[in-house]
This record gives structure tokens, sequence and C-alpha cells, in this order.
């Protein structure tokens, strides 16, 4: 898939516009080009915030409809970049498309394409209106053909890391759009995990990412997962059943500790043999 933008500027107008050689594809806005984009109504229409910066609506002298982050000065160490490296080189139906970014005198800014229906928080927990079940399966759908295309991709598997309801945005056609790569890493393709700093959301995270700062595809699945209950009943992540959750994670606690206490006939102990990551 190609994400189509149209030309943002008319044809004539002398307006500095580039596509960089570094980030393929992609527009290199000035600073007063996007201030003209957010402040087009003479006012800032405010759409939400990331895990790094406020993200506002926006409209290109085409008139063509665009969210544009502004990245906190105080965001992580990165944020920019990782957005902008993993967006910038691959592409699928359910992945926010990256039309362009601008680094100026201290300020950072990304322009994507706009979904009209907000993000999936807005359209599942809200009182007024029900999202139809056909609706979430397909989104659920969707967002695990995105994963898997995300772990998968050929240059080593791209954790996401901040999987969550606020993070998948919905077009017109409710369409669903993963977003905010800013947490992403990926993983070489000789390594299966990693260990890093803990980073994501509070209620989404893999307890064994939280415990061990060990970082693979499964905590990607996890999160997914804690999506997929949340579509399937309505619910917040503070309403969901915690203490269930936990069982099950002690469990599995209890399970992997007696697995490693265990010695297989041959002799050999049962913790050499599953420790095939």
């Amino acid at each position: 898939m190609v994400c189509l933008i149209d030309p943002p500027y008319p044809k004539g107008n002398r307006v500095h516009v580039e596509v960089t050689s570094r980030w393929s594809g992609l527009y290199k806005f000035t600073k007063e080009e996007i201030e003209r984009a957010i402040n087009y109504a003479n006012s800032r229409i405010y759409l939400g915030s990331g895990s790094a910066g406020q993200v506002y609506q926006g409209v290109l002298p085409s008139g063509q409809l665009v969210a544009i982050k502004h990245i906190h000065k105080t965001a992580m160490s990165g944020s920019f970049m990782r957005e902008v490296e993993q967006l910038s080189k691959v592409r699928h139906p359910n992945l926010v498309c990256l039309f362009g970014y601008c680094d100026q005198e201290g300020d950072q800014y990304l322009v994507y394409e706009y979904c009209a229906n907000g993000n999936l928080a807005q359209n599942l927990l809200r009182s007024d209106s029900v999202l139809p079940w056909e609706t979430r399966v397909k989104i659920l759908r969707d967002c695990a053909s995105v994963l898997r295309f995300l772990h998968t991709h050929p240059d080593g598997c791209i954790v996401h890391r901040d999987i969550k309801l606020t993070n998948i945005l919905l077009t017109e056609d409710k369409v669903p759009k993963l977003s905010d790569f800013g947490l992403a890493k990926m993983l070489e393709m000789e390594e299966t995990k990693v260990f890093t700093d803990v980073r994501g959301t509070i209620g989404y995270m893999d307890p064994e990412y939280i415990t061990h700062s060990k970082l693979t595809c499964a905590s990607d699945i996890y999160s997914f997962g804690v999506v997929a209950l949340q579509l399937l009943s309505g619910r917040k992540v503070i309403e969901l059943d915690i203490v269930a959750r936990d069982s099950l994670t002690k469990k599995f606690k209890h399970r992997a500790s007696y697995n490693k206490g265990c010695v297989r006939g041959d002799g050999q102990s049962s913790e050499k043999y599953n420790n095939k990551d």
C-alpha cells in the first residue's frame, strides 16, 4: 500500500517543500508551513495527545485534512526519530500513514493522514451509541493482521510497545489504523528478545516485561489481548477482572517454576531443555 498525499501547495506556488533523501517518500515541511496548516482557521483544533506530544487538525493549501503532532521538547529521547524511522519504511492498510515531518529551530512535528472517527476508545466507550458487533470483529481482525505484519517484517520484528485503544485510530469507514510509534523498537533478525527500559501504558503491559524488562513480540500480543477483551466487553482497562488476570499470571509463574525444578528422563534439566528462545 502507498500513502497518498495531495501536492501540499498549488502548482506555481514557490513555497519550500522537499522530499528528504534520508527518509524516502516523506515531505520535509518548514516550521512556517506547519504553523500555517495548524492555524488555517485562525484557531487551533486540538485532537488529542500521544506518548510524546499533542495532536492538532491541520489543512494543507490543497485542502487536504491532516493530523499534525507537535513533539514535546521534554519527550523521551529518540521518540521523534523512532516514529519517523519506523513509519517511513513500513506500509500497511492498517498503519497510519506518515506524510512528512518538520525539524526546525528546536521544534519537531509529524504530519499524518487524518482519521475522521478519532480513536477506538472514543468509539467503544461512549454512552450515547454502541459500536456494532460486526465492526468490532473486523477491527480485531485488521489489528491482528497489522501486528503479524510488524512482527514478521523482513528487516526484523518491530515491537510497537504501546498497543491500546487510544493508539488505534478509525477512518471515516471505521477502518482501524495503528498509530504512535514513539516507543517502537525493532529486534534484529537474530534477536528473539532484548532487555530494555520498561515503557508503555499500565494495564496493557505484559507482566513478564514489567518484571524482567525482557521485550519480545509476545509483549505486543499481551497488549492486543487486553484490547480484544475491551472490544468484547466494552469496558475500560480498570473495569476488567484484574483478580482473574493476576490469578492466571500466578498460575503461569508457578508452572514455570515447577518446570525449572523438574528433571527429564535423559538426565538433562528441563530448564536447559526449555530455554530455546
